[in-house]
């Protein structure tokens, strides 16, 4: 009896560590598929990109230089501090109307916030052109370059595999920008606004590799 006992013991003690490794791998693996899924569509678990957290990565308008430089998109998925409703539009905006993330004082408004992405670099950096409104007649107009990358964390104890959408740069258009921006290669297009303003000019960005 004791000798079936002992190896009873050893197999649940083998078994335990099967699954652990084994619990460990479809977390990586379901990493790696969110992965492909931004890159493919922008969206994560099958909704776009959570508006507010694009925002996040946006610089100020008082400042210049950002704050946050990359997002753990797991903390953005049904999430009190990213909460709002948000949807894709029609014409490929995600758009989001900011009252619905916040409690408004009466007669306030937030303003809203919208995205779109124009495209990916040859470098796998998407280009996200972005609208600002802070609840007055100004739109501010910007690109965000942003990549997708697995990293991880230690949290509780564990390690965690985790997928950030990783700032790159962002280029200001102005107020209310008129012109269709370009992505080709490792070059970005920027007509000049047709309203005014800016002259066209181009980007180039081999340096991101």
């Amino acid at each position: 009896m004791r000798k079936r006992s002992s190896t009873l013991v050893v197999i649940l003690v083998a078994g335990a560590a099967i699954l652990a490794r084994t619990t460990v791998s479809v977390a990586e693996a379901t990493v790696s598929q969110l992965l492909v899924e931004a890159n493919r569509d922008f969206t994560y678990r099958g909704q776009p990109i959570n508006p507010r957290a694009v925002q996040e990565l946006l610089t100020w308008i008082s400042d210049s230089l950002p704050g946050p430089v990359s997002i753990d998109l797991a903390g953005t998925w049904n999430s009190n501090r990213y909460f709002g409703e948000f949807a894709r539009r029609p014409n490929g905006d995600v758009f989001i109307d900011l009252k619905t993330a916040q409690v408004v004082p009466s007669g306030e408004n937030p303003g809203w916030f919208a995205y779109r992405r124009l495209g990916t670099l040859a470098s796998g950096v998407h280009v996200v052109e972005t609208w600002a409104n802070g609840g007055g007649s100004g739109v501010l107009t910007s690109l965000l370059l942003v990549r997708f990358v697995v990293d991880q964390e230690h949290t509780s104890g564990e390690r965690r595999q985790r997928l950030l959408m990783v700032r790159l740069g962002e280029e200001p258009l102005g107020d209310r920008y008129g012109g269709e921006v370009v992505v080709k290669g490792n070059t970005v297009s920027i007509p000049a606004d047709r309203r005014g303003g800016a002259a066209a000019r181009t980007l180039t960005f081999d340096w991101l590799k």
